[in-house]
């Protein structure tokens, strides 16, 4: 060859091409007669065909296109494995059909080493969708309601108008003013995005209040939002509105009911409005904290002002200023149907302040709000103007690792519990238990308590009764004093100077009768008591000393074993 590393020849003949050019072969005969002598043949080498490189955009979302490339020899043809889910046409421009993959081959065909084959392989992706969106329409002014889409997650909700309907990133929708808007679900990212689709909502406002005389209780659960859920019906009757306020503001799902009894009752003959309120959240309903108003109407008012009897009226009318301040709610603790039979501990009155109570023209209701500390029944009736207890004496004293507490009272009206506070310095008041009252006597009736206090460090305890009557009325007794190690006789007089009152506080060992006066420094009385001192501590109070003149006032303590006296001042 006379380029062998064009192609190589063998003795035989054979010759083998090695890279592309030409050469000649040549046949020599060296020996002989003339020799030698030589002919040839030129010989071209041809390259080989190559399938190249194949490129193209992979993944590609269906219904999109591109033009897929080689590098490698030209006039070769495409092809597709899955033609279904991708094809490609002979310029190398592949059109995505349905999600999946497929490879996407070059072929050369013709020259040689033909045929040869490359490829790239190509997945095709699903378009995103925005779905169906559904929720509920139309929502009450203040309602609530979570819209859905089935359509690809993660997308994001918006309102047309938001000052007529909100929605937060989980499609929970809030009905701000009445009107309509458009709530969309958008998916911003993937295949095909922005995608988006809607629904309509209509917002209205509470056209009534929820319930009728005598009807089925009427509840609602939803989700409290952190600026306040107006809670109703699906055809906008109004329940209660509750916000989250306070230093465990009420958070989650409330069930708000309402009921309205056919007659105005009563219970332990305090009459109460035909219409109530349950309202129990679904987590810490002790203790969750929030600003409630309950609605009424006038003629459910006046229906309490014609059964009342001897308890005052509430407003008969918009302008009852009188009325608006008798107003007092009974809460009641826990679950249950009827005053008697919650299962909470003792019940709290509340007197809302009267600009709280307010009249709606427009929507010819009464509105009333309020503070809470903890959820469940509440019940609306007038203030009770007869205190509960008519309390004789309250006296305490030390008996080792329990201090003895002991009370009197010469008659009960509607009574229900005593509540025993307990302080460590004179102000600031816990409670140290609860003893259940008579209900209705006009007897003297006698009750003890015994404190345990052998885990507290300290040698002075004040205590105060706290008197209770089923309305949750309650009223305070003066303070008792209880000096641990205590021996003889103390008297102690509070506040030293006195404006209007003087709390007394008497330690005695011994069980006796005592005379109690005041009198200015010339002699005269001012005011004096008889009072059956207990061993102990006593406690008793002079009231109505508001219009005596400022000045200096000499407080005495007689028995038959002592006499003490403490000088007190007037401001």
């Amino acid at each position: 060859s006379t380029f062998p590393l064009i192609a190589s020849v063998n003795g035989a003949g054979l010759v083998t091409a090695l890279t592309a050019g030409s050469t000649d072969i040549t046949y020599t005969v060296n020996s002989g007669c003339g020799s030698p002598v030589s002919n040839f043949q030129s010989l071209t080498v041809s390259p080989n065909v190559s399938a190249g490189t194949v490129t193209g955009t992979s993944p590609l979302c269906i219904g999109a296109t591109a033009t897929y490339n080689s590098s490698g020899t030209a006039g070769g043809t495409w092809s597709s494995t899955f033609p279904l889910i991708a094809s490609v046409n002979g310029a190398g421009l592949v059109t995505a059909l349905t999600a999946g993959s497929t490879d996407i081959t070059y072929t050369v065909n013709s020259g040689c080493g033909s045929p040869v084959s490359n490829f790239q392989s190509l997945t095709v992706s699903s378009n995103v969708s925005a779905g169906t969106v559904t929720g509920t329409s139309p929502l009450c002014i203040g309602a609530t309601a979570t819209y859905n889409s089935s359509g690809t997650a993660g997308g994001t909700w918006s309102s047309t108008f938001p000052l007529i309907a909100s929605v937060n990133g989980a499609g929970l929708v809030t009905a701000l003013t009445a009107g309509s808007t458009d709530i969309t679900y958008t998916v911003n990212s993937g295949c095909g995005s922005p995608v988006s689709n809607f629904q309509s909502l209509n917002t209205t406002l509470f056209t009534s209040l929820a319930g009728v005389a005598g009807g089925a209780e009427i509840c609602t659960n939803a989700i409290v939002l952190a600026g306040g859920t107006s809670f109703g019906t699906g055809s906008c009757s109004l329940i209660a509105k509750v916000v989250p306020s306070g230093t465990s503001a009420v958070s989650g799902n409330i069930n708000t009911c309402v009921k309205i009894d056919n007659i105005v009752r009563t219970y332990l003959n305090v009459p109460y409005v035909q219409r109530i309120y349950n309202i129990e959240p679904a987590t810490n309903a002790a203790t969750a904290t929030a600003t409630i108003t309950l609605y009424y109407t006038q003629a459910e008012f006046d229906a309490y002002n014609a059964a009342r009897g001897i308890y005052p009226s509430i407003p008969g009318g918009p302008g009852d200023v009188s009325g608006i301040n008798n107003i007092r709610l009974t809460q009641y603790h826990g679950t249950g149907t009827y005053p008697g039979n919650y299962n909470g501990g003792p019940s709290e009155l509340i007197d809302p302040l009267d600009a709280n109570i307010i009249w709606d023209a427009g929507t010819n209701r009464w509105g009333i709000t309020f503070n809470v500390v903890g959820f469940s029944g509440f019940y609306l009736s007038s203030k009770v103007t007869v205190l509960p207890v008519t309390l004789l004496n309250f006296s305490g004293r030390n008996n080792g690792n329990n201090n003895l507490l002991e009370w009197s009272t010469t008659s009960e009206q509607n009574s229900s519990y005593f509540e025993l506070l307990r302080s460590t310095d004179g102000v600031n008041f816990v409670k140290a238990g609860t003893i259940n009252a008579s209900g209705n006597s006009s007897v003297t009736k006698s009750y003890n308590f015994n404190d345990n206090i052998a885990a507290l460090g300290n040698n002075i305890f004040y205590y105060k009764l706290k008197m209770v009557d089923i309305t949750g009325v309650s009223k305070l007794s003066t303070t008792v004093k209880i000096r641990l190690n205590s021996k003889g006789f103390n008297m102690e007089a509070t506040p030293n100077p006195f404006t209007d009152l003087i709390r007394i506080n008497v330690e005695t060992q011994l069980q006796e009768k005592a005379s109690f006066s005041l009198n200015d420094i010339s002699g005269r009385r001012i005011q004096q008591k008889e009072s059956q001192l207990l061993k102990g501590n006593n406690a008793l109070v002079f009231s109505d000393l508001n219009n005596i003149p400022a000045g200096v006032y000499l407080l005495t303590v007689t028995t038959n074993s002592q006499k003490h006296t403490v000088k007190v001042v007037k401001k």
